[in-house]
């Protein structure tokens, strides 16, 4: 597997940085098993410097899983404020099965709303 680029470190740490700066409080980040993915999120929860928030590694960010999988999952943990770390084409097919915002960009963060198991608001952040 491929390592993550020197262009993508940079990408995950301004990532946490925004995060870290913003009113949205992450309470956990769900990342592939690919190794880039788990670079990212590391890379990501160090600059929120917060010992709290625990990195899950979950096949279902893995690109060949089945988009629907991981919102039936994310409906399931009731949980409040999550950071998926994954890949393209995954999580925009994942999008785009709930939406017609598709277009998301490598190093993109997005802030979503899920209510009743539907995407309900998307703004991209960077």
């Amino acid at each position: 597997m491929r390592e993550l680029s020197e262009k993508g470190k940079k990408q995950a740490k301004k990532v946490g940085k925004i995060l870290k700066n913003s009113d949205t409080k992450i309470s956990e980040i769900f990342s592939s098993p690919l190794k880039r993915a788990i670079r990212t999120a590391e890379i990501i929860a160090k600059e929120l410097d917060n010992p709290e928030i625990k990195i899950k590694i979950t096949e279902l960010l893995n690109p060949l899983s089945n988009p629907d999988e991981i919102l039936n999952h994310l409906n399931y943990l009731n949980k409040d404020k999550i950071l998926m770390v994954g890949h393209q084409p995954f999580l925009g097919k994942m999008f785009a099965s709930q939406t017609h915002f598709i277009d998301l960009k490598k190093g993109c963060l997005c802030k979503v709303e899920i209510k009743n198991g539907k995407f309900r608001k998307i703004k991209q952040i960077i």
